[in-house]
């Protein structure tokens, strides 16, 4: 019995491009403050930047427990946000902060400026 094979290969070639559609631009690559400002209303651009804040907290917390400087320090009784994330991003592009064009050093640069460490 003959196998129909170009349904196979059919099934592949529309699961590849599915993915490439999908997983395209940013998936793997830092987000430009056009398209920040494009998708900034999206709940995908929301959790984007709330995973990114988190990420630079747990960098904290990490050189925290090495004994070695943070990189920012913010007040120990306040919790910072997505939504708080998100408003240091916005200010920093309302405030012309370049940096590079991209959102991720924006947010770091914001953080280190808005809670900066004492260096005694």
């Amino acid at each position: 019995m003959k196998k129909n094979t170009s349904l196979s290969y059919s099934a592949i070639a529309i699961a590849t491009l599915f993915v490439s559609l999908f997983a395209s631009k940013n998936a793997y690559s830092e987000i430009s403050i056009e398209y920040f400002n494009q998708y900034k209303h999206t709940k995908e651009m929301k959790a984007y930047v709330d995973g990114l804040g988190k990420a630079y907290s747990w960098m904290n917390v990490r050189l925290n427990t090495d004994k070695k400087p943070q990189i920012y320090c913010p007040p120990k009784e306040l919790a910072i946000t997505g939504d708080n994330y998100f408003r240091l991003i916005e200010d920093s592009i309302n405030q012309k902060n370049n940096n590079m064009g991209l959102i991720e050093p924006m947010l770091l640069d914001q953080l280190i400026k808005v809670f900066p460490c004492n260096k005694l």
